[in-house]
């Protein structure tokens, strides 16, 4: 020792009992020795699997191969992508669980063994009868992966870098707004169309460095959310593959969980059209999530009462603050009655806020507000009739729907009163939904406005008169009880039973809206169905399916009529409602749950209609043994003709 300084062999390093660390690392690193196709073209770092991490970040995991030839001995075995495999089951949804058959015979079915009891989408038990559902299979696996609460029951979302995502050129970018206001959502606007334009310019103008001003987060939100349902709207499904609108959707959720300040008018915009995407993307329970957010909002800036507006000048944050609160109110009552009447956000008693103006949007500035003149359609003009008509079903929520039920009597009396209101709405919506081509102009907007009214309209009847359907037995069985002495029960049945059938027509109007045309003449007709933007058309999914349950139900109450040509027609309809929504769904999604609750409703038709041949056939041959008719046979044919369309 020197200076009283030990040496460093005597001082200790680490843990002096752990033994002496080998000169060679226990876990080599892991060298690539083949490169996948594009990454070797562009002489990049390749993660040496398939897809690799350089393909799945800019979105091109599809297209990574290893075809290029290898010239150092045996080509390399290329490793599955982990990641990749774990949500395999979900970018190919189609190749286990398409359906092999429209109808299944349930005697011939075998159930399935079920060790672990399924949870449906809201966390409930599924009953056995609902485990043959094609949607099973998904929650089945869905239940093996760490899925958070607030989105369970939706499909696993895919995570994208959002550094590498490309902003559009600024002429794709305004055809993206163009088509967002004109196709995805033209009869509910909450936004001001030159405002987003501007934003729009600002944000692509500047490269994105705009996506880092804090006190522009949300207006950048808006813009890439606007971006990401206009590409929805114009792409395929998200779980067929590669999704490019959920990178502009991500994009905007990063900008607004760094906002930080007061909350802002457009921060609840960006938030309303989350909403909006997750539901054209079947993620409904994560929609119900993010719209209390909305919700909480909406309260915390006051904007459900007048006096929100009082101290401000800007007439477009004037204006705005109306369209975003009661586009809210109008999405609230659509996710009430959805998601299995659950209670409503926004109630009526709560808010005294004014309906928005009617004007075009070019003649609104800052300063100047110019409404259209009486004779004339204003750009908002379906928005506000799609209001109005949200706040009557925000009564028939409450009476019809709430928590207590109103006796036979009261319902019939509240249909009859909202039965007035909906004819009040139709004739003040006149000028719209009656209007001709020649009137249009041949505007596509006002077609598609005129076509979602009209949906929305019938809808309305649906929704007040199919419990007399639904519930029928319940109905039949309670009727007269508190009303013995005033009404008698064949005067109650026969009320219901003439409201049945404004709701079953009512649906065969909502099938006329949904068929295409078949004939040339009717330029002014709208074929949804075979549109580019029926995928994620989320509010007709659900009034053609909440039509097609009707019509089935109607038909297992009456299985002898379906047997006649009449019925037989109208199930026919139903078939038209059900079969595009099938073409358009994927397990997991919203309107896959609706699809499988069509084909158990269509599956026990059938067995139905087999009963019924059977004890037809049985009574039939009784009486040709007694008479010898010949007519009697003719109806087995029909009727085996019938169940063979059916079957089809």
């Amino acid at each position: 020792m020197t200076d009283g300084k030990p040496s460093r062999t005597t001082i200790p390093h680490g843990n002096c009992f752990s033994p002496e660390p080998s000169k060679r690392r226990d876990n080599k690193r892991k060298r690539s020795t083949r490169a996948c196709d594009k990454c070797k073209k562009s002489k990049t770092k390749c993660s040496g699997d398939q897809p690799c991490t350089v393909c799945i970040a800019i979105g091109l995991e599809h297209q990574c191969t290893y075809n290029s030839p290898y010239s150092r001995g045996l080509p390399p075995k290329i490793a599955k992508n982990p990641a990749r495999d774990r949500d395999s089951i979900y970018d190919h949804p189609n190749a286990n669980t398409r359906y092999t058959s429209i109808i299944l015979n349930p005697l011939h079915r075998q159930e399935p063994r079920q060790i672990l009891p399924k949870l449906g989408p809201n966390g409930e038990f599924l009953h056995s009868t609902m485990v043959n559902s094609n949607s099973t299979f998904f929650q089945g696996n869905q239940q093996r992966f760490p899925t958070p609460i607030f989105t369970f029951g939706d499909l696993p979302m895919a995570n994208y870098q959002s550094g590498m995502i490309a902003l559009p050129y600024s002429d794709v970018g305004a055809k993206l707004i163009a088509t967002y206001f004109n196709e995805v959502s033209p009869s509910l606007l909450f936004l001001h169309i030159p405002s987003v334009e501007s934003w729009a310019a600002d944000l692509l103008s500047d490269d994105g460095y705009m996506l880092q001003k804090n006190e522009l987060r949300s207006k950048n939100a808006v813009v890439l959310l606007v971006f990401a349902s206009a590409q929805a709207y114009l792409s395929g499904s998200e779980v067929t593959g590669f999704d490019p609108s959920m990178r502009y959707f991500q994009l905007a959720d990063d900008q607004l969980n760094l906002e930080v300040g007061p909350p802002q008018l457009a921060s609840i915009q960006a938030r309303l059209l989350q909403c909006q995407y997750l539901l054209a993307r079947g993620r409904i329970n994560q929609c119900w999530s993010s719209f209390g957010a909305v919700v909480s909002l909406i309260y915390v800036l006051g904007i459900h009462r007048k006096h929100s507006k009082e101290g401000l000048v800007n007439l477009i944050d004037i204006e705005c603050q109306k369209r975003v609160f009661w586009a809210a109110f109008a999405l609230d009552k659509y996710l009430s009655y959805a998601l299995n009447d659950r209670p409503q956000h926004i109630d009526l008693d709560s808010t005294d806020q004014d309906m928005p103006k009617l004007l075009n949007d070019r003649h609104l500035t800052s300063t100047f507000l110019m409404p259209v003149p009486r004779d004339t359609l204003s750009h908002n003009f379906a928005s506000n009739l799609q209001i109005e008509l949200a706040t009557m079903i925000s009564k028939i929520l409450k009476d019809v729907y709430g928590v207590r039920k109103p006796t036979v009597k009261a319902h019939l009396t509240l249909a009859k009163g909202y039965m007035i209101d909906l004819s009040a709405w139709n004739e003040k919506a006149s000028p719209l939904i009656r209007a001709d081509l020649d009137t249009l102009n041949g505007s596509e907007l006002y077609k598609l406005q005129r076509s979602e009214l009209l949906l929305a309209y019938r809808h309305a009847y649906v929704l007040l008169l199919r419990n007399f359907t639904i519930d029928g037995s319940c109905v039949y069985s309670s009727a007269g009880v508190e009303d013995k002495e005033t009404v008698s029960n064949e005067e109650l049945e026969s009320e219901i039973d003439e409201l049945c059938g404004k709701l079953v027509e009512a649906c065969l109007y909502i099938c006329e809206i949904i068929e295409v045309s078949e004939q040339e003449t009717e330029r002014d007709k709208i074929e949804l169905t075979q549109s580019l933007g029926f995928r994620s058309a989320w509010f007709t999914h659900y009034i053609m399916y909440s039509a097609a349950v009707v019509i089935y139900i109607n038909g297992l109450r009456h299985v002898d009529r379906v047997a006649t040509q009449t019925d037989c027609m109208i199930l026919k309809k139903s078939l038209k409602l059900h079969q595009p929504l099938r073409d358009v769904s994927h397990p997991g999604t919203f309107i896959g749950q609706c699809v499988s609750v069509l084909d158990e409703l269509k599956e026990a038709l059938a067995f139905a209609m087999d009963q019924y041949q059977v004890e037809d056939q049985r009574a039939r041959d009784g009486a040709a043994d007694s008479s010898g008719s010949e007519d009697d046979e003719n109806m087995v044919i029909t009727l085996s003709v019938v169940m063979t369309e059916v079957r089809e």
